[in-house]
């Protein structure tokens, strides 16, 4: 059984199809990414997947059972984080500060243990801690630990960002455009860390991306999205070499080769 599964989902917004007929899977441990030109549908795609918006037909399910319809933070209880939602970094707080929030922010602990500080509530915190530091190393800021979030240059504060979303220790992670605003040495490096993250941490990955030197680098699997349809999925070798996709994006300037700034 798939992890995810999308299922003949459609979308209508008035007389705009966002998405028609949409089938695909994301498999435990894959980082997947799902593409197409600006206004394919992949926005929406992700917002019905996560529980902003709801399927006018077909289905999304997780773990075998349907996630259509559900709240966000229904969704999210599921196992199902999308970068955003957990992610509005406090800037005022230091990194791991802002780790130790949104680690609060999904603790089921009781009020009156954290009140009484009992030793559940301790054990709970000591814990927490530990997967701070964890997840501070994964990411490469455990140097910047007590430097505030404010003061970070932008590839870090990315870095930070993905790590808010650990926090919530997902078993699938929607990341919308990691790579926005990365030099190539900073993409470089968010290749190796989110093959890093499915492979230390188990965490699935499914990813939109514009920048297609990340996307043919990390990705196990590619769903191409084009005016709200499926047109192709498959491996990074077999989407380079896939007439209708190169046909999609040309107007848009494709470069399979570098960076697409569409």
């Amino acid at each position: 059984m798939a992890m995810l599964e999308v299922r003949n989902v459609s979308r209508r917004f008035g007389g705009l199809q966002a998405n028609k007929d949409v089938s695909f899977e994301v498999n435990q441990s894959e980082i997947v990414s799902l593409i197409g030109p600006n206004g394919a549908g992949k926005t929406t795609m992700f917002n019905m997947i996560t529980g902003f918006l709801s399927p006018d037909e077909g289905d999304v399910t997780f773990q075998g059972k349907s996630v259509a319809g559900l709240k966000p933070h229904q969704v999210a209880q599921r196992g199902i984080v999308r970068s955003f939602q957990i992610t509005n970094v406090f800037a005022g707080l230091t990194v791991e500060d802002n780790l130790v929030a949104a680690h609060y922010m999904r603790a089921r602990g009781g009020f009156w243990e954290t009140m009484l500080n009992t030793k559940a509530a301790r054990d709970r915190d000591s814990a927490m801690r530990v997967s701070v530091r964890d997840i501070l190393r994964l990411v490469g800021l455990e140097a910047l630990a007590d430097e505030d979030a404010k003061n970070l240059a932008y590839g870090k504060l990315r870095l930070l960002e993905i790590a808010i979303g650990l926090s919530a220790a997902p078993r699938l992670l929607l990341l919308d455009e990691p790579a926005a605003g990365l030099n190539s040495e900073e993409s470089a490096r968010l290749v190796e860390l989110l093959r890093l993250i499915c492979r230390e941490r188990g965490t699935t990955i499914l990813l939109v991306e514009h920048d297609m030197s990340v996307v043919m680098e990390v990705s196990d699997r590619i769903v191409v999205l084009n005016f709200g349809q499926k047109i192709a999925e498959g491996t990074p070798v077999e989407i380079r070499a896939n007439s209708a996709v190169v046909e999609a994006y040309l107007g848009g300037g494709l470069d399979f080769g570098g960076a697409n700034n569409a």
